[in-house]
Formats: C-alpha cells, structure tokens, sequence
C-alpha cells in the first residue's frame, strides 16, 4: 500500500502538470520539475501503487502530451518514467497506442533530444511486449514494420542504430523482410566518414542479421546464414590486410566462394589510404568478435582455423620489420600497428571465450602468438617514471593470456614457456627506478672548497656533518607519473597469479623462488613508505591489491618442492590491514584468515576419524537379524547390532557354537574410527572373555542344580530308550550348517519336565532358524562364551569323558538326549541322521562332542 506522502506527491505534481499545460505561454515551471519528478518516481516506485483511477489520469495526460508538440518532452518523460512501474493490465491496454505515438514523434520534425528520448522509451516498451506473449503477437504483426521503417529514414544514426539493435533482438521473426535493407544501411555507415564509435555500433548490429527472418525445421537456415556471413567478414578483412601488408607477409589469399561485405575501396593517397583501410579493420573486426561472442538460438559451428590463421597473420609483422623500410607508408602502418595488433588479440579472446577446452590442440600455436608479442614490445627499465611504448599492446595481450589461462588451465601447455613469460611478466611488474641527477648552476669547475669531504666512521656516529662552502645551487626536480604502466603492471599480476594457481606444480621451482624474491621484498618496500613515495606503479590501489593476491597464490598453490612462504605472508598480511586503501585492507583482512586457516585449523576437516564411544547405538524392540554363517574360520558377519543379537564363531569340525548375548557394548574410548567387521569380532570376544572369568563359578553351580533337577523331573519314566545321534561331515566344498536358536518352554505344575531344549543343525541355507519363546515364570539366563571359550571347555569335557565309567557316561548322554526327544519330531529336520536314531552306539569320541555341545547351551534358571 502506498504511503500518504506518494498520495499527495502523485495528485499534487498532476495537477500541476495539467495546469502547466493548459497555458497558452511556455510551461518552464513543468520543464524545469521534469527531471527531479522522474528521478523521485522511480526512486519511490510511485506509479506501481497507485490506483487503477489514478493511473488513468495518469495515462490521459501523457497521451494528450504526446500528441502536441509543445509538450511532447513532457510525455515522453513521464511515460518513460511509468512504462517500468505500471501494471500489467495497464500496459496490455495502451501498449499499442503508445508505440503509435511514438513512431509518429519519430517521422516528426522535433529536435534532436526529443528524437533520441523517443527512441529509448520506445527501446524499453518493445523489450517489455516481448515477454508477453500475447501482446507480443500484436506488436508483430501491426508495429514492427512501422517502426523498421522509421528508423531506417531516420536522420541520427546512433538512435535509428540502437532502435533496429532492439528490433532485431526481440523481434527477429517479423524483421526478415527488411533484411536487405538494414544491411546496405549498417554498410554504409560502417564504411563512412562518421564517428568511430557510431560505426562500431552499426558493425555489431550487422553481426545480428543472420538471426532475423524464419529458422526453418531445427533452425538450419539462421546456422547457415550465420555460417555464410562469417565467412563473408573474414573474406573481407583478408582483403583489407592485403592492402595494408602488400608483399611484406605471405599470408592466405581471398576466398572467392565468399564475397566481401559492401565495396572495401580505399583512397589511393597517402595518408587517408592507410587510415581509411585501418578503420575498415577495426569495423570489420568488432563485427567479427560480436558474432563469435553473442548468443545465437541456435548451435553454430566456428571457423576456428581462419579465425586463427587470420590473428597469426595479423601478430606475424612486427615493429622490427618495418623499421628497415624507409616510406610513408610503412611508416604510417608502423605507427598504427599496436592498433591492429590490438584487435588481433581482442578476436583471439573472443574465440577463446566461446570455443573453450576446443582449442587445446591449437595451443602451441596460441602460446606462440603471446612469447612472439611480449618479446618484440619489451622494453627496459627507464630512469624517469612515464609511460612506456606499446602499452596497450601488452595489456591487451596480457588480457588474452589471463582468459586463455582462466579457460583451459594447465591444459594450456604454456608451462614450456614459462621462463621467458615470467621474465616478461617480471619486467612489467617491477616498479620503475627513480632517480636524480644534481646539476651545477655555477661555473663549469668546482672551486677548491666543493671538494668532497670524507666522514670517517668515527666522526659519523659523532653526528658530525660535512659542509660545503660557496657551494653553487643544485637542483633535482623532475615530472613524475605515480600511475604510469599501472594497466600493464596490473595485467601481468593478474597473469602470474594465474600461472601460480594453475600450472604450480607444473612449472619449475625456481619459477615459485623467483616470484618469491620478487613479491616479498616488494611488499615489505611498500609498506615501510608512505603512499605518496610508494614506488610507481604502486601508488595504484589495483596494483598493490594485485601484488597481495600474488602471494596470497603462492601460499594456496605451492610448489612441491619448494616451501610456501607462509610465515612471511601471514606477516605482510598483518600490516597490509594499515592500507590507506579499504579494498586494499579487505582483502588482506580474507588473506589473513586463510593463512591463520591452514596454520591452525578452526574444526576438523571432514575425514577425521570419528570417536564411536561418542555415538549413540540405535535400538529398536522389534528388530530381526540376519545371522550367518561362514566356511572360514574366525569369520562373524552382522548387519545389525544390538539387543538379543546372536553371535556366530567357528569352532572345530565344521560345528558352529551359538551363544547369545544381550547387547552390543561399544568399543573403548581410545579407539578412534568406525571398526570393521574383523575389529568388532575381536573386540567382543575380548569382552566375553572379561565376562566370562567372573561368571565361571556361578555358572558351574547353576549348571549341577539343572542336572539334579533334571533328574527329579524324569524319574517317572520307567522306559528309557538309548538313543544316539551321529553327525556325518559335510563335503569339502560345502558351506557350514548354521545354528538355530534354542526354544524353550515351561508349564505349570502339571508338566512331568520342567524344560524342553531343540538344537537344529542343518545345512546353511536348508531351514530358518526357530525364535527363542519365553514363559512367564521362567527367566532366560544368556550366557557369553568365546571361541577360545568353547575350545577349552570341549578338551575339559573330552578328559573328564576319558576317566569315567562308560556306563555311567553313556546314562548322562541319554538323560540329555531323552529331553528333547519329544519335540524333535513337530520341530527338527535331522535329514539322514534322523533314521540312525536307536541304531548305532554312540562312540566315545561323539559322545564327548555332544556332551561339550550341549554343555555349551544356556541354561535356565
């Protein structure tokens, strides 16, 4: 909701528009608010809460105002102003009238201002009907030709330019007709006497044109018109390049398949002929770029070899070569050739940007291209701080380099270079040297009093000073540019950085030693002066940031045989916070953190092996696990832990021992890490071992008060049968059986046992094994054994078999047996050992292993 104050703003500043208007005289009054009225609305959004009623006022006021000459300034103004702020609704209802109006101020005889407001008000509504696309579909059918048409009659360039630009841009379907003709438009002002700027913008709108017009079935007409008109700009600065090189360079010749763009005719005087032919380059080279840089809807395919051959043909003929020739020709080409070598790499970069990681098998080429430049435009320390010759030259192949760097990265191969880029980069880097030479204003000849006097050591630190006598005035002065070469200087940082962080470990160390010696030793210089005597460049702000961020790389992206300079950075990083500079002290304030972060890290990187003491287990009630069992020995495989868990270990002869426990304890403090399954194995045995020393004596006991009332149980029963069981080995390549759980079960007082116990052993894979049931009444005691454990109590048990009686052993056997034989028929599958039940007698050996096994089982309470 809009506040009061825009209420009495908005039908305060509209009364008095109307009221302006309706004089007879010159409204200066409204003339003069225009400007602070359409900042304020804009600033407060005004019209985007006004009311549908209000804005009608609105409306009918700037359309009354566009139709009258006195006032269209007025209208266009503030429709400029409402256009971006109304409503939808409001736009779709007067768009169309709007655009009218307009073109028709357009075909009008109003001044130059008026024209070029016009055609920006009318560039704002076009691109605001193209996103809708109903009123997109009129605008195209009813308004699009109206407005082609008056901006191709229309007397200012850069206004008709940038309205067929917008055009072109949204409505590139219904432009298709005119095309022939905005071609010859943007060639003639390409190619004429105009501005430079005017004719660069006509370029790229021409690099527009393949777009216009209907795609066809996936767009394979704008591909071809694209590909087609490519050729044709390359064609036609191979022209241009043989009229400005001649013979000097034994470069491609023209393409006669494709022919050039308009007519390339040039004075045949000097010096307007290479002028004239320079311009043609620079015009035709903006087209170029624009139609390799921009979106295009569909997908194109790039000429990259002429491309290329063209900018190596353009960078081949140097400052050098022409200085042996002695013509006003070459001496104008001389002149103007940092210009076109210029825009060489400026077409160089375009392709790299667009065609990327594509390039890489021409990178020996490129990399070429760059050495080549650097090296024939190097120039030497000066003793006066001014500008340096070919400048702009190397902060263009500098910018060529940091995006050919930044695209492909160490795939560049520029790493075989590196020594000569990085004594280029150093040169340009390095600040200039000052210095001061002190001239006699008197005589030629000193008088015997100027001789110099010798301070020795002694009188020096006394403080004594030497004086001159009759000494004539010396003077020292000079002009000093503290920003001269700070484009270039910054450009090389850039690019060493870029060097640093891309291709450290590829370059040699004595890369990194030399960027060390140079970086640090410059920083602490800076830093001990003031900004006004900071070397130059240096009194740049970019520069020095640039410098930071060159050791701030040699700390992230060391070299691995050479030690970053940490330490030293970490310190200059400190006191680069005292810049007089914020960008300068913001970015060492980053740079000091990251140090102080790989120094000493603030939280533990991810990988941190992780405490499982400190991690709660998960429990659940309900939870079934997956217990099996495995051929090689010492094997325990789990997939879930926790209570009334099984654990499964082998023992000797391919007989698995079960022995249950109640949950799983977690490993000790100082074991840090996840265990594996081998780690978990071991570290529960090691715990049942602890258990098991302190329940021996009580289990011993248990284990006779069961066998007593085992007994009392069964003495009713007058017919006891021997039975015996005989357990067959399983085949060599078999997988072990696996052990079922035991189930219990308890009765009253009426039951003639006080517990049944089933064992189940089968083959892995044959039977599930039966769940555990527990009677109320009854408390299931678990019992933890190792293997170690089971092994021990097996030997104890085969001794004790070998020194009793047989008769007596054989009647404990059976007693044990005679338990579970009534439930063996309703839960047990013996297989083959179930039909010798009765019909063999037990051996001494089997007897001992039945008896230690059934010892092994828990036992109830």
């Amino acid at each position: 909701m809009a506040l009061p104050i825009v209420d009495n703003m908005c039908s305060t500043m509209l009364g008095l528009f109307k009221q302006e208007s309706n004089k007879q005289h010159s409204h200066g009054t409204a003339i003069n608010l225009l400007p602070s009225f359409t900042e304020d609305s804009t600033e407060l959004q005004i019209f985007r809460f006004e009311k549908s009623g209000n804005l009608s006022s609105w409306v009918g006021h700037i359309n009354s105002c566009l139709n009258s000459t006195k006032t269209r300034l007025e209208g266009v103004s503030l429709l400029r102003a409402l256009v971006p702020q109304c409503p939808l609704e409001i736009f779709q209802q007067h768009c169309l009238s709007w655009v009218r109006l307009l073109v028709q101020s357009l075909q009008s005889y109003d001044s130059p201002p008026v024209i070029s407001l016009v055609a920006s008000t009318l560039e704002i509504i076009l691109q605001d009907a193209a996103q809708v696309s109903e009123l997109s579909r009129e605008v195209s059918n009813s308004c699009i030709s109206i407005i082609m048409l008056a901006a191709l009659d229309m007397k200012q360039l850069d206004s008709a330019i940038s309205l067929l630009s917008a055009c072109i841009q949204n409505f590139p379907g219904p432009c298709g007709p005119f095309r022939t003709r905005a071609e010859n438009f943007f060639l003639q002002v390409m190619y004429s006497e105009e501005i430079l700027d005017i004719s660069l913008s006509a370029s790229r709108c021409l690099a527009l044109l393949p777009r216009v017009g209907g795609g066809g079935q996936g767009g394979i007409k704008h591909i071809e018109a694209w590909s087609f008109f490519c050729h044709r700009v390359l064609t036609s600065m191979t022209i241009v390049l043989d009229d400005l090189y001649g013979e000097t360079d034994s470069g491609s010749k023209v393409d006669s398949a494709y022919p050039p763009l308009g007519s390339l005719e040039a004075p045949s005087k000097e010096p307007s002929r290479t002028c004239t032919l320079i311009r043609h380059f620079k015009v035709l080279s903006a087209c170029l770029q624009h139609m390799i840089r921009a979106e295009f809807p569909e997908i194109v395919k790039i000429p990259v070899n002429p491309v290329l051959s063209l900018c190596y043909r353009v960078l081949a003929l140097n400052g050098k070569m022409l200085s042996k020739k002695v013509s006003l020709q070459w001496t104008l080409l001389a002149g103007s050739l940092s210009t076109i070598h210029t825009e060489a790499f400026s077409i160089l970069s375009a392709l790299i940007s667009s065609c990327r990681g594509n390039l890489i098998v021409h990178g020996d080429m490129i990399n070429k291209l760059f050495i080549q430049t650097l090296g024939w435009t190097m120039n030497g320390q000066s003793d006066d701080c001014k500008q340096r010759p070919y400048s702009c030259l190397r902060q263009a192949a500098y910018s060529t380099l940091e995006t050919w760097l930044e695209t492909v990265g160490a795939c560049t191969g520029i790493e075989s270079c590196a020594d000569k880029l990085l004594e280029q980069i150093l040169n340009d880097a390095s600040p200039q040297i000052q210095t001061t030479k002190l001239k006699m204003t008197g005589d030629d000849k000193p008088a015997p009093s100027m001789t110099t006097i010798m301070l020795s050591g002694k009188a020096k630190q006394k403080g004594q000073v030497a004086t001159v006598e009759n000494a004539s005035s010396l003077t020292g002065q000079q002009r000093i540019d503290r920003l001269a070469n700070s484009e270039v200087c910054l450009a090389s940082l850039k690019v060493l950085r870029c060097i640093i962080m891309n291709l450290g470990s590829r370059v040699k160390p004595d890369v990194h030693k030399d960027v060390h010696d140079f970086a640090i030793p410059l920083l602490v210089r800076i830093q001990q002066v003031s900004l006004t005597l900071s070397p130059a460049p240096y009194s740049s702000v970019d520069c020095r940031k640039a410098l930071y961020h060159v050791l701030l790389s040699c700390v992230i992206a060391p070299h691995p045989r050479w030690p970053a300079p940490i330490q030293c950075a970490t310190s200059l990083f400190s006191r680069g916070r005292q810049d007089t500079s914020i960008t300068v002290t913001s970015f060492c304030t980053e740079a000091s953190i990251i140090c102080q972060s790989i120094i000493h890290p603030r939280v533990p990187s991810l990988q941190y092996p992780v405490n499982m003491a400190q991690l709660e287990p998960k429990r659940s009630t309900n939870t079934t696990y997956d217990l099996t069992a495995r051929s090689d020995l010492g094997f325990m495989d789990t997939n879930d832990v926790g209570d009334d868990s099984a654990l499964l270990t082998n023992v000797k002869d391919n007989t698995i021992a079960v022995s249950s426990f109640d949950g799983w304890r977690a490993p000790p403090s100082d074991q840090e890490g996840p265990l594996s399954g081998s780690q978990l194995s071991t570290a529960t045995l090691d715990n049942l071992d602890q258990d098991k020393q302190g329940e021996e004596s009580s289990d011993e006991s248990e284990d006779e008060e069961d066998i007593k009332e085992e007994q009392q149980g069964s003495g009713d029963d007058k017919h006891l049968k021997d039975t015996t069981i005989q357990l067959q080995e399983v085949t060599k390549n078999s997988t072990e059986a696996s052990a079922s759980q035991e189930s219990m079960s308890c009765s009253e007082a009426e039951s003639q046992t006080a517990g049944d116990r089933t064992i189940s052993i089968a083959e892995q894979g044959d039977v599930d094994p039966p769940a555990a049931s527990l009677e109320d009444g009854r408390r299931y005691s678990t019992r933890r054994r190792s293997k170690r454990q089971l092994t021990k109590l097996q030997n104890q048990a085969r001794n004790e078999d070998n020194d009793a009686d047989g008769k007596d052993e054989d009647e404990k056997v059976t007693k044990k047996v005679k338990k579970g034989k009534s439930l063996e028929e309703d839960k047990i599958n013996v297989g083959d050992a179930e039909d010798k039940v009765g019909s063999e007698e037990m051996t001494e050996e089997t007897a001992s292993m039945l008896a230690s096994f059934v010892d092994s089982m828990p036992d109830e309470d």
